[in-house]
């Protein structure tokens, strides 16, 4: 039978300090590496492999907010009151590591709360709304401390707790292998995208083909046609927000043809969208546009429409509008008022690339689109851990799910 949770206080299962080591090096002072805000912002947990800032604390700082194994440290100042008390777990021995400023060090009682599972209760959105609602200030927003001490945590056994820690952490491990290994097939479609783009699917020297301007493949905003569609019928339609800053057409979404005939930017079939203005240019927004309900489109007129001429292949216009070099002289190339910036039509011709046959430049396609589908599937399943993690979180950690199965029996645990 399944033992309802009690709560406790954070101030009765464990201390809870705040830092006010600063970053500043003073030569009177020990050297010490920084765990700093950005390092529990954007980690969960805590490793040896974060480059830590090189920082300075005396004896008794360093006694006070030295980092230890199970340590959970929060962010207590934010600029929004909706983006406090973010935590992150010591998973490592890190030799001299100390708590920064801008963040509460808080040391579970280990006999009472595993320390995994502290940070995951910490992390959900019960505890961020209690945390916007007690963040006080108007341009920074900090905690103080006894808001911290006195948020409500459900205190399961500590072997459901250790269990449920388990689980999660799974979970994350998975998403971490994941992650990493798209970011190994992104710096491999880079290189993939330096050699081929360049020096074809052959490896020969890009002085041996013909430079020429990137508009000479493909046609730059091409004309409107006439169209006689019932306004009543829908097309797609992609705003900026629908793309992705990898060249994806990530939300597809249509609307009344008589709602979006006119004000946009036409796109047929097989064009491919570069994002004109700022960040999106820099950001690397675009898209090939496949798959267009009725064969077209409209979208956001900050897009310029790219469209491979009769001598071109479409995928290798697309792999090249988003190639890092292309991005970084169009962005270098942008006129107008700041904030409002955007590439002229005319940078296209004046970029120059190597004219590869078009059987080559199919090749080339066809290779780095394979590697971008590899990328694509890899994000997939990411998106389905992550997707994981959050079913997990709200069940496992409100109680709606108990783990109590998976423990092992009393007489097991004794025996053991």
């Amino acid at each position: 039978m399944n033992i309802p949770w009690s709560t406790s206080k954070l101030r009765d299962i464990a201390n809870v300090r705040v830092s006010n080591v600063d970053k500043k090096v003073y030569v009177s002072e020990k050297p010490v590496k920084l765990c700093n805000y950005m390092d529990v912002y954007s980690n969960e947990y805590i490793r040896d492999n974060i480059p830590f800032m090189n920082g300075s604390a005396t004896p008794t700082e360093i006694e006070r907010f030295g980092l230890q194994i199970g340590d959970v440290i929060i962010t207590k100042d934010s600029e929004s009151p909706d983006d406090i008390g973010i935590p992150a777990v010591i998973a490592d021995n890190i030799e001299n590591l100390v708590c920064g400023y801008h963040l509460a060090l808080i040391r579970p009682n280990k006999d009472k709360v595993d320390p995994v599972y502290l940070a995951k209760q910490i992390s959900t959105s019960r505890v961020a709304r209690y945390f916007a609602l007690q963040a006080s200030g108007s341009t920074r927003f900090g905690l103080p401390i006894s808001a911290i001490e006195e948020v409500e945590i459900p205190e399961p056994s500590k072997p459901e707790q250790a269990k449920i820690a388990e689980v999660l952490s799974t979970v994350d491990r998975a998403i971490e292998q994941t992650e990493a290994l798209i970011a190994k097939q992104q710096r491999l479609k880079i290189g993939l995208m330096q050699n081929l783009l360049t020096q074809g699917i052959n490896e020969r020297s890009n002085l041996r083909y013909k430079q020429v301007p990137y508009s000479d493949l493909a046609q730059i905003n091409p004309p409107r046609p006439a169209l006689t569609v019932d306004v009543s019928k829908t097309v797609s339609f992609i705003p900026m927000s629908d793309v992705s800053e990898s060249g994806r057409w990530v939300t597809r979404r249509t609307r009344r043809f008589g709602d979006v005939s006119k004000g946009y930017t036409y796109v047929a079939e097989g064009d491919v969208l570069f994002a004109k203005i700022t960040p999106c240019t820099e950001n690397g927004k675009g898209c090939h546009a496949l798959g267009l309900v009725k064969g077209f489109g409209l979208a956001s007129t900050e897009f310029h429409v790219l469209r491979a001429r009769p001598h071109a292949d479409p995928r290798f216009i697309f792999q090249w509008s988003i190639f890092s070099p292309l991005r970084s002289k169009a962005s270098a190339s942008m006129m107008g008022s700041a904030g409002q910036q955007r590439v002229p039509a005319s940078f296209f011709d004046q970029f120059m690339i190597p004219l590869l046959p078009l059987d080559e430049q199919r090749e080339v396609a066809e290779v780095l689109s394979i590697a971008d589908k590899e990328i694509e599937q890899t994000q997939e399943i990411l998106q389905k851990l992550r997707r994981l993690k959050t079913a997990l979180m709200q069940d496992l950690l409100t109680g709606k799910v108990r783990v109590t199965p998976l423990l092992p029996e009393p007489s097991q645990e004794a025996s053991a």
